[in-house]
């Protein structure tokens, strides 16, 4: 897949070659893009699925609530999934590590806290959203802090850029699931 092709072309640079810093920054842009489409879809799925559920109109609008936020989690995700493959091909798992943790040390607390102050469902999905988002900025800050040349910039999509690199991560995919079903 496009992480692992990021972190193998990162760490076989080693000296930040110019190829691979335009296939990184074409890989962050595909992996905004995807959030972002991911996302919408995400989100616009709330309406068919709330209505099909026969939900009361509280109800119904929770689902759409909840379903926007789902999706804003899956975007931050993604920029997160990205700064994570850079960080792995830079071998700067203590910062992979650091990020999650305080990720999951965040959420934990944060739920916890919501929890036993009587908060419902939506505060609890917010709280998860907002600490996704703020491990994906972060993420994204150590990058840039640590090798300015893999951050994220917003650009055009260069689809001839990663089209090298989708089939080998597809064929990765592939034998990774076939080697896990036996």
């Amino acid at each position: 897949n496009l992480e692992f092709s990021v972190t193998r072309e990162v760490a076989a640079a080693g000296d930040g070659r110019e190829e691979t810093r335009r296939f990184v920054q074409a890989a962050g842009s595909a992996f905004l893009l995807l959030g972002a489409v991911g996302a919408a879809l995400i989100a616009a799925a709330g309406w068919p699925l709330s209505r099909g559920l026969h939900l009361a109109a509280q109800e119904r609008r929770l689902a759409l609530v909840l379903f926007g936020l789902v999706g804003i989690e899956f975007l931050a995700n993604r920029l997160t999934q990205f700064a994570r493959a850079v960080l792995a091909g830079l071998r700067r798992f203590d910062a992979v590590n650091q990020v999650g943790i305080a990720a999951a040390l965040l959420r934990a607390a944060g739920i916890v806290g919501l929890l036993a102050a009587g908060a419902g469902l939506a505060p609890v999905a917010a709280w998860q959203a907002a600490v996704s988002t703020a491990a994906g900025l972060a993420a994204l800050a150590v990058v840039g802090r640590i090798a300015p040349r893999y951050g994220l910039r917003l650009g055009a999509f260069r689809w001839s850029l990663i089209r090298p690199h989708v089939s080998s991560g597809i064929a990765v995919s592939c034998a990774l699931g076939i080697d896990a079903a036996y």
